[in-house]
Formats: structure tokens, sequence, C-alpha cells
């Protein structure tokens, strides 16, 4: 929700039952108190209104707001990310707590120069120890800078990594060492909107004008000759209405087909992260397989590392390690909205944990496997 909270119901029956409610803005110093705003009830008000309902003075600041979240039913993780490039890794814990958050900052930009943030600010979390009922507490906050909305993550709770993605790159976070991995930048030299904050007036008439110029080009496409032997009849005048109605055709394609035009490569948001997937397979040759991190991109560019993950025995002693391994641009740079990779027997691989505790098929690793990438205009399996 926009206040900071992220609230866990029942499906199972007819109607939502509320069965817990999680709160994040505690963590974060904003510029009212809670328990002062709790404590402002005057007797000599009049009218004497009488309170009916919780109002929670920390949804006045929409830096508070979740944008994503990522569950591991299995190990009791919970991801959190929010609109100022907050994002927070939560144990499960059925005891009550005071402690520290371990607070860690990632420049995804990684000091590029002649950009500079006009956004909002990054959300200051609270000093000292805090209280965290039973429940989901905080262990972990990562900050992005700058503080964007984080528009993509993914949780790996096996190999203890979490990923986050804004509109200026994405990042890779070892939670057990409590190190970053990676950050990488996607900016567009000429990516000049990302410096907005998420609310800017004139990037939303930015997009619409180049939506509109987008439209009025399809437009003028031409659409199928009408053969021009015999007068149409008036069924085919109808049809041929329709058609034109329905949207331009190619003349050299089909017409049950339309022609996927090319976007432009230094449209505004061309390096905003739309999706990030973690998996265990061939990337740097066809006999060894470990584990990769794959993300893709408003531009259609996919980006695709090899991760070096530690064994349990030695967690303590060294942290993940990231190396490119790929990277793939699409023809008709369409926005990426997710990335699979099926085994040898065309399944998708399964989720951390699933295969251990025998809930799902152990994946198929001595056939090719095949990545399956879905843009905003086509999906292909390579």
């Amino acid at each position: 929700h926009e206040d900071g909270t992220v609230r866990f119901w029942d499906a199972s029956g007819v109607a939502l039952k509320p069965l817990y409610r999680l709160s994040t803005a505690g963590i974060f110093q904003t510029d009212c108190d809670h328990n002062e705003s709790l404590n402002q009830s005057n007797e000599e008000d009049w009218p004497p209104f009488r309170k009916v309902g919780c109002f929670d003075p920390y949804s006045d600041d929409p830096r508070l707001g979740i944008q994503k979240i990522a569950l591991c039913k299995y190990s009791g993780k919970l991801m959190v990310a929010g609109t100022a490039g907050q994002v927070m890794v939560m144990d499960l814990n059925d005891e009550k707590s005071d402690h520290m958050i371990n607070v860690v900052t990632v420049d995804l930009l990684q000091e590029r120069e002649g950009f500079t943030w006009k956004g909002h600010d990054k959300l200051n979390p609270r000093n000292g120890s805090l209280f965290f009922p039973p429940g989901f507490q905080t262990a972990m906050l990562i900050q992005c800078i700058p503080p964007a909305a984080v528009t993509a993550i993914a949780l790996h709770s096996e190999w203890n990594l979490v990923a986050f993605g804004t509109s200026h790159g994405f990042g890779l976070f070892d939670y057990h060492r409590r190190s970053p991995v990676l950050a990488r930048c996607t900016l567009h030299p000429n990516d000049s909107l990302a410096m907005e904050g998420p609310l800017s007036r004139v990037k939303s008439l930015k997009k619409s004008l180049r939506q509109s110029f987008r439209r009025i080009r399809k437009s003028r496409v031409s659409g199928k000759k009408r053969p021009t032997g015999s007068p149409p009849s008036r069924l085919q005048e109808a049809n041929a209405h329709l058609a034109e109605q329905a949207g331009p055709h190619d003349l050299d394609m089909a017409p049950v087909q339309r022609r996927i035009e090319p976007r432009s490569a230094d449209d505004s948001l061309s390096g905003v992260v739309r999706c990030l997937y973690f998996a265990d397979t061939f990337l740097r040759d066809a006999v060894h397989h470990g584990p990769t991190l794959w993300s893709g991109t408003n531009s259609g560019s996919v980006y695709a590392y090899a991760l070096e993950v530690p064994s349990r025995e030695k967690l303590s002693d060294r942290c993940a390690e990231a190396v490119l391994g790929k990277e793939i641009q699409l023809m008709h740079r369409a926005p990426v909205v997710s990335i699979a990779v099926l085994d040898g027997r065309g399944n998708p691989l399964p989720e951390p944990y699933e295969v251990s505790r025998d809930l799902a098929k152990a994946p198929d690793m001595q056939g090719a496997h095949s990545v399956l990438i879905a843009s905003e205009e086509q999906f292909k399996v390579s």
C-alpha cells in the first residue's frame, strides 16, 4: 500500500479475511512523529468529534509506497521494495525483537558523470535499536542511489541473493555476507527523463506526445489496395471500412499480421529494468551449469550474468561474484516483461527449495536448456 504497509489475506474462503498487517513506516524518519500525532486529542475541541477508524500520518509521504514484494514460503524470507529506492529484506520470527537494522547504500549510476537526480530524496532510517513485534522483521535495508522507485525484484533464498532494479540500473546483493555483489547502470546517454521523479508532469506530457506522434505515423501507413476490376458490392465496402477502422496493414504483410516497428533507442526511460530472474543453467558453455542472473530492460536489452555462489561450508569465508556472460539486444527494442529458462524437457526451472523439499521434480540438466524471452511485442525461445 502507499502508506508503507503489506497486508496478508486468507483467500481460501468465499470472502477475503485479513490475517496480518506489516508496516515499514516505523523504520524511517518522517516529517511527523507517530506517537505525537496519536496523542493530539483535545477535549476542548468543538464540536466533540468521536474518533472512528485509524488515521495513519505516515500515509502523507508517497515515498513509503510499496512497489514490489517477493516471498519465499519455504525459508520465511520476505523482500519488500518501495518508491524511494528502499529494499528491505525481512525474516519471519515468532517472537518480538529489539535490534538494529543493517543499512547499505548501492550506487546504480557507478559515478556516472553529467547526471543530476531531480526527484524526491531518499528516506532516512531511524537510528539505534528498533522494536519489532512477532511476524516479519526487517534485518537489512538496501538503499538505491538515485532513490528512484524500484521496478523489479528477485529473491533466491537458497543462494542468499536478492536482485533489484530501478529506472537507472539493477543491483545484486548478498544478504548473508551483507555486501553488494553487482551494480549495473542501464541508462541511455539521451535518457534525460530518468533524472525526474515518478510524479513528474513533464515526463507524462512528453510520454503522451510521443505516443500521439507514434499513432500519427502508424495511421499514415497505407492499407491494402482495393481491387479495381468490377465495382465492389456493399458487403465488400463494409468489410473494407471495418478493416480500415481496425488498424493499418502493411502492403507486404498478410492482413492478419501487423508490422512490428522498432522503437527508438533514445526513447525516454529506456533504462528501466522490467524483470529480474535467477536460474541454474548453462551460460558459459554447454557442459558446465551454474547460477545465473537475467535482467530485461525497457529498451529490449537482456543482460545475463554468471554467478559464483559459495557453498554452505564457505558462506562465511567468501562472497558471491558476478561476471557478465551474455548481452542480448532485441531488434524491435520493445520492453522485456518476462524471462524464463526451460530445462531439457521444456519445463520451467523449479523455485528455490522446491526440489530439496520434494515438492517439484529435479530439472533435466542433461539436455540443452532454452531461454524464453517475452516482450511487449513478441516472445521468442532460443
